[in-house]
C-alpha cells in the first residue's frame, strides 16, 4: 500500500471526515497508489505550522484544482492565486496557507512523490504552479462520480492522469531569467529601500529587460516585489507576536497604513483579522 493510501485509511479509521456538515462535502477516492480528493467548504483559513508538517509524511504530495471559489495559496516562497486555470502543487510535510475566506470546491490529486517523479520524469516545487492540461479536469471528476472503481478501472485513471502530467508544463521554469529575478527580490524584499532601480543592479539587466521579462507573466515587476512583502508579512502575522508596525516594517513597508490597505486589498481581510482568527 502507497503511503497516500496508508494515510487515507488511518483517516478512514479515526472518522476525519465525519464532521463535513451538511451542506459541505470531503470525500475521497483511492486509486492504485494515488488517491483524488474533494472538498466544499465554507472558508478556510488554514495554517500548517511547523510542528504540524513535521508529523506530516515526507514523501506526500499533492496537485490542487479549484473548480468553484477563489482565494489563494501561499508559501514562504510563493503566492499563487487559487482559480481555475492552475493546478498548485503542495506537499504535505512543508509549510503553507490555504486563504480561502468563502465558500469554495477543490479537487486534489493525492501520490507519493518519489512515484509521480518516477512516472513523469518531473521534480515539482513546493509552492509551484502548473497549468491545467486539456482533459485532466475531467478525469478526475470521473473519479469522483464514479459509483464504484474496480481495480481495472483504478488503474487506467491513474495511467490517465499520470500521462497528461507528463505532458504539462510548469508556469514558469525554475532556471529562467524571470525565476531568477524573483528570487532577487525574495532576498531583498524585506529591505524597504528595495526597488527596481536596486534589481537591476543585483541582476545586471537593464530597466526595459526586466519589464518585458515581467511582461510575459501575470504581474509587473512593482507588484510582484509588493506581493513578495505581502507573503513575509502574512507567516509573520501567523508565527510572530509583534506589532502591526513591526511587521510592516519587517516586511518591506515604509508604514503600517500603507502595508494594512494593501493587504485588505489583496487577501479581502485585514491584517488584523487575520492575527486575531490565528490567535484568538
Amino acid at each position: 500500500m502507497s503511503i497516500v493510501l496508508d494515510l487515507y485509511s488511518q483517516l478512514l479509521h479515526q472518522g476525519f471526515y465525519d464532521h463535513v456538515s451538511d451542506g459541505e462535502l470531503h470525500n475521497e477516492v483511492p486509486l492504485i497508489s494515488s488517491s483524488i480528493s474533494q472538498v466544499k467548504l465554507d472558508g478556510i483559513i488554514y495554517h500548517r505550522t511547523a510542528q504540524t508538517a513535521a508529523m506530516m509524511p515526507e514523501n506526500y504530495g499533492s496537485l490542487i484544482l479549484i473548480t468553484e471559489g477563489n482565494g489563494w495559496w501561499l508559501t514562504e516562497q510563493s503566492l499563487q492565486r487559487a482559480d481555475l486555470t492552475k493546478l498548485i502543487y503542495l506537499e504535505a510535510n512543508q509549510k503553507h496557507v490555504f486563504h480561502l475566506p468563502t465558500q469554495y470546491h477543490a479537487v486534489s490529486f493525492n501520490f507519493p512523490i518519489n512515484w509521480l517523479v518516477s512516472r513523469t520524469g518531473k521534480r515539482l516545487l513546493h509552492g509551484q504552479a502548473l497549468t491545467i492540461p486539456s482533459g485532466l479536469t475531467t478525469l478526475l471528476k470521473s473519479a469522483l462520480t464514479a459509483a464504484t472503481l474496480n481495480l481495472t478501472a483504478a488503474k487506467w485513471l491513474e495511467d490517465e492522469i499520470v500521462l497528461h502530467l507528463s505532458a504539462c508544463q510548469p508556469t514558469q521554469l525554475p532556471t529562467s531569467p524571470l525565476a531568477e529575478l524573483k528570487r532577487l527580490i525574495s532576498t531583498h524584499a524585506s529591505d524597504e529601500a528595495f526597488c527596481i532601480d536596486m534589481l537591476c543592479e543585483h541582476s545586471g539587466w537593464s530597466k526595459r529587460y526586466i519589464h518585458k521579462l515581467f511582461a510575459a507573466s501575470d504581474l509587473s515587476a512593482s507588484e510582484y516585489l509588493i506581493r513578495t512583502r505581502l507573503t513575509h508579512a502574512y507567516f509573520e502575522l501567523l508565527n510572530s507576536s509583534a506589532s502591526l508596525n513591526q511587521i510592516a516594517i519587517d516586511s518591506g513597508f515604509k508604514n503600517q497604513a500603507h502595508f494594512s490597505r494593501r493587504f485588505k486589498h489583496l487577501f479581502s481581510l485585514s491584517p488584523k483579522q487575520i492575527s486575531q482568527r490565528v490567535h484568538s
